[in-house]
């Protein structure tokens, strides 16, 4: 039992009294040889928090400013705050603008691709360029359409799909030494 869940499980159940459902359904009797573990531990939860959870008027249990829990949190630095001890976060920096990234596209001609050109602004994201694969023989994209993506500032270049789509990645045109492929 990951040691994160069993702090919550018993932490839970001892200040509100709330049964949790974060263990395992099988038994948990064979987990410490000679160790009988009781399935509801809620009332033994409830009587350390009465006994342990409290100092005076202050309870034992706070949130930390020194500490903080991203575990499997994926994040950019700029969105930490004042803590000194990080538990379980990755870390990424944003691409920077000296290595030119492009952006290929695999559409299949299902009406998002209007909704997803049009999310792209180019303060939100590394890209230069991005190469649309579209569907051979599918519909044009209007000249109002083209307007409309022209205001982004990146060059947005529409390709004809030539071989199958699990091919894009390898087939597509881009000029930029480094691409990101959706």
């Amino acid at each position: 039992i990951p040691f994160d869940l069993r702090m919550a499980q018993m932490w839970t159940e001892g200040t509100m009294g709330v049964v949790t459902n974060m263990l395992p359904s099988g038994s948990l009797d064979n987990l410490v040889e000679g160790v009988i573990t009781p399935r509801n531990n809620t009332a033994m939860f409830q009587s350390w928090w009465n006994d342990h959870g409290f100092y005076g008027d202050t309870a034992a249990m706070q949130e930390s400013l020194v500490i903080k829990n991203y575990a499997a949190t994926n994040m950019l630095p700029k969105f930490l705050g004042p803590e000194i001890i990080i538990h379980g976060a990755n870390m990424f920096r944003r691409w920077g603008s000296q290595k030119p990234m492009g952006l290929v596209v695999s559409d299949w001609d299902e009406g998002y691709l209007e909704g997803f050109v049009d999310s792209l602004n180019h303060d939100q994201h590394p890209f230069l360029e991005v190469v649309v694969i579209r569907p051979f023989g599918s519909r044009k994209i209007g000249h109002k359409q083209l307007v409309d993506m022209a205001k982004h500032g990146i060059t947005i270049r529409f390709v004809e799909r030539q071989k199958e789509d699990y091919m894009d990645w390898c087939e597509a045109p881009v000029e930029s030494e480094w691409f990101m492929y959706v």
